[in-house]
């Protein structure tokens, strides 16, 4: 599962900076809605109209239009946070996290995930995560409110510690596809079928080999 269909996304998205918005918004929009419909919400999202705001609900529109906007300096800057740490997993995950938090509607769970995506850094510690973990609910919330930088630096070694004692990118992405797949199953085949919605939601191949 994560193998494949992350390896497929990873080299999608840091082929270009439009492909690395593209993922940006489709992790918005995951955002409180069950991955099986997010194909098609990508779809009406990327179609305009008043159809678009049905699926770019309160604070997901401006998100989805900043993620547009800036793509070129966000790709360039994760890039290359990419290159400088690509040495220390723990460093490049925090500091990817970092930059990633300052997109509009991000806090460190979309932001993870979007460098798990991209990069395999880290992972995405969403309510599912938090349910079969025995996290604290909130552990993770109010990082745009926290005052200062070495708040919000303590906030996101925190996430990037949790996620790495929870096994990491690839032990993240594969157990979510099994939960995901035995708690809905009236909505998935299986946990492979999960994870492949991943790349389906940005029209790629699912059974492509990634490069």
């Amino acid at each position: 599962m994560y193998n494949t269909h992350q390896g497929a996304i990873s080299h999608y998205a840091r082929s270009h900076p439009d492909s690395f918005a593209r993922v940006l918004q489709f992790a918005i929009l995951t955002v409180r809605q069950p991955l099986r419909n997010v194909p098609v919400d990508t779809e009406t999202a990327q179609q305009g109209g008043y159809e678009a705001l049905g699926v770019l609900f309160g604070w997901k529109f401006q998100a989805y239009v900043d993620a547009w906007d800036t793509r070129e300096a966000i790709y360039a800057d994760c890039q290359g946070l990419a290159r400088q740490y690509r040495h220390d997993d723990m460093q490049a995950s925090r500091a990817i996290i970092t930059r990633l938090c300052e997109c509009w509607g991000f806090g460190p769970a979309k932001a993870g995930f979007v460098a798990q995506l991209v990069y395999g850094l880290a992972g995405c510690i969403d309510t599912h995560n938090i349910k079969r973990f025995g996290l604290a609910p909130r552990a993770f919330d109010n990082y745009c409110q926290l005052k200062t930088a070495k708040a919000r630096a303590r906030k996101i070694a925190k996430y990037v510690d949790t996620c790495y004692a929870l096994g990491g990118p690839e032990t993240l992405w594969d157990t979510w596809c099994e939960y995901v797949a035995a708690n809905q199953g009236a909505s998935y085949e299986n946990a492979e079928h999960v994870s492949a919605l991943h790349c389906t939601a940005l029209g790629l191949d699912p059974n492509a080999v990634p490069f």
